[in-house]
């Protein structure tokens, strides 16, 4: 994982200049407690597109010096420490948590049975505007999807949640098999929670609504589709 991170930071420093890269910012290889993550009975792990831009906007965590030779070792320090310092708790609670806690996982310390870990697919570094107001060229530049899949095997999540774009969901899992659907809740008709799996890794995917992953459903709507498909 060592190794990694530092590929992160080399990544980070090579594009930092770049007008849309957040400034001051670091690369956020991930969020959360790592050594609970890997200590936990099911794996889970959350993935979105890239860093969000509020993450910077208040002092959330140390801002390390990637220059030093203990860079690595600050980095992860700040990543794992995340969620127990100043969380971005407005984004992660209406996003992802409501459906972690369906799987007894939180990001949260002491909360659930199992702790989960952030991660974002197409790079680790922060932008202004947010990726969905980058060009083509821009998004490109900052790309590294290499790094993700690698960080991802390191992980070994037994389960996977993702909410974004078609396009998003085929670049990151298309050797996931879809097994279970469910498009109409409560007669909606726009929501939706899909369940693939690939080889022992399953992966729950809902529809990204104005920005909120699993949007459009409520904490109770969500709680009863994922109790009638998690064990499915």
């Amino acid at each position: 994982m060592k190794k990694l991170v530092q590929d992160y930071i080399d990544d980070f420093n090579s594009k930092q200049q770049l007008d849309y890269v957040v400034k001051p910012s670091i690369p956020v290889v991930w969020f959360g407690d790592m050594v609970a993550y890997q200590e936990s009975k099911k794996k889970i792990v959350t993935i979105a597109l890239n860093p969000s831009l509020s993450e910077f906007t208040e002092k959330r965590f140390d801002q390390v010096n990637l220059g030093t030779a203990d860079a690595v070792e600050k980095l992860v320090q700040t990543l794992n420490q995340y969620f127990k310092v100043n969380p971005y708790c407005k984004w992660f609670d209406n996003n992802f948590e409501k459906v972690l806690n369906c799987l007894d996982a939180s990001y949260y310390e002491n909360k659930k049975t199992n702790t989960a870990i952030h991660i974002d697919f197409y790079s680790a570094i922060a932008t202004n505007p947010i990726w969905g107001g980058l060009t083509s060229e821009e998004k490109n530049k900052l790309k590294r999807i290499d790094l993700f899949k690698r960080l991802l095997e390191q992980l070994g999540p037994d389960v996977i949640l993702f909410s974004a774009n078609a396009s998003a969901f085929k670049d990151a899992f298309a050797d996931f098999e879809l097994v279970e659907r469910c498009d109409r809740i409560n007669g909606k008709k726009s929501p939706f929670i899909h369940k693939y799996k690939h080889g022992n890794q399953i992966l729950f995917n809902g529809r990204n609504f104005n920005g909120q992953a699993f949007g459009g459903l409520d904490k109770n709507e969500i709680y009863e589709v994922m109790s009638k498909i998690k064990d499915k």
